[in-house]
């Protein structure tokens, strides 16, 4: 359990931890609504746990969060969940941009990690 600008964070096994290596904090503490305007559409790319996906929903009409990872989809729903945003996050497997072919967004989130080295296991190749 960490908290990330206030807010709970549940980081379940094999899922980067937004706090731990900061990249995830340092995303969501310049989001604003600047970057994300009032009633903008929001597609967050490899959400990781989904925290960058929650913060955006306090800007955005609508928020797609989308990773490869199982574990990460399942940690995202998890937040989308306990921050009450089912009706604004909808959190999805898949590989890239298939899974929301053909649709647009105002605004794309990516924040991958910035790690340095051969990964060594699974959660090490996720970044």
């Amino acid at each position: 359990m960490e908290t990330v600008a206030g807010k709970p964070v549940v980081v379940l096994p094999g899922v980067f931890n937004p706090k731990l290596f900061q990249t995830g904090e340092f995303m969501i503490e310049t989001l604003n609504e600047r970057w994300i305007p009032a009633g903008s559409t929001v597609l967050d790319m490899g959400p990781g746990s989904g925290i960058g996906a929650v913060f955006a929903a306090q800007w955005a009409r609508r928020v797609g969060a989308l990773d490869i990872s199982p574990a990460a989809v399942r940690c995202a729903r998890i937040h989308v969940f306990l921050h009450g945003l089912e009706d604004r996050v909808e959190v999805c497997q898949g590989d890239l941009f298939e899974p929301v072919r053909g649709e647009r967004f105002d605004v794309v989130l990516f924040n991958p990690p910035y790690l340095r080295g051969e990964p060594r296991d699974d959660l090490e190749r996720a970044p």
